[in-house]
């Protein structure tokens, strides 16, 4: 780029009118062009801060910087305590934390923060048995449905008709309700302490049906003595109960 004139000539002017009314000399003065320099601006919604690479950007503090014409800039995002990164928008684009850029241009990018989700926790546990007086024996089966729904069986006395009659219980939990009362299968029980009642494996359905083996008493009728029958029992709760979902 021209910087000056001397001689016959002054100024910065690229043009210099000379009048020869005598012998005149004239030199000019040229100098390399600063390189073109081409702004990144940045803008942040939510929580979290933008750097670039080569150094410039450090956004939230310093949200604009000029690179050379033709640069490569890589953006890289990272979200506060409590959010996420969600995105990018002008000229970034996708969801993946970083971005790189040719600055041939003036470019303008935005990132997206938004809250994350709370992190997963368990819930204080729950006493299921149906009375605290008396001891949980034999197996307990529990079954999660494809909706979310889940039941639990156990064995256990309840005092009626005697403290050494056990039965099998069974508990339902309702996704984003909470537990039912636990409730008695009918005609399962024994006194014998050896015997167990709950056998195989308990399952249940989407339409909120569970199935399982339960281990009946001998009947007095029966025409060779026996400890019990191994039977199937099935039990449907209406899908209503969990409309809420």
């Amino acid at each position: 780029m021209l910087t000056g004139w001397g001689g016959a000539c002054t100024g910065a002017g690229t043009t210099c009118t000379v009048t020869m009314n005598q012998a005149r000399s004239a030199s000019a003065t040229f100098a390399a062009a600063p390189p073109v320099q081409r702004t990144l601006s940045v803008s942040l919604s939510g929580s979290g801060v933008v750097r670039s690479q080569p150094v410039g950007i450090d956004c939230g503090s310093t949200c604009a910087a000029s690179f050379g014409d033709g640069a490569s800039v890589v953006l890289t995002a990272t979200a506060a305590a409590g959010q996420r990164f969600t995105g990018w928008n002008g000229a970034c684009s996708g969801s993946t934390a970083t971005c790189t850029l040719t600055m041939s241009a003036d470019r303008t990018v935005g990132a997206i923060f938004a809250a994350a989700p709370a992190a997963p926790s368990w819930q204080t546990p729950l006493l299921l048995e149906t009375n605290n007086d008396y001891n949980v024996s034999g197996r307990v089966l529990t079954a999660i449905s494809p909706t979310g729904d889940a039941i639990v069986m156990w064995e256990q006395a309840d005092g009626t008709p005697t403290i050494d009659t056990r039965k099998v219980f069974s508990r339902r939990y309702v996704a984003d309700q909470g537990w039912d009362a636990a409730v008695a299968v009918p005609g399962v029980t024994t006194t014998s302490s050896s015997a167990a009642l709950l056998e195989g494996r308990l399952f249940m359905d989407a339409s909120g049906t569970a199935t399982g083996c339960a281990r009946t008493s001998r009947r007095a009728a029966s025409p060779r003595p026996r400890a019990g029958a191994t039977r199937s029992f099935r039990r449907r709760w209406p899908r209503a109960r969990s409309a809420a979902r």
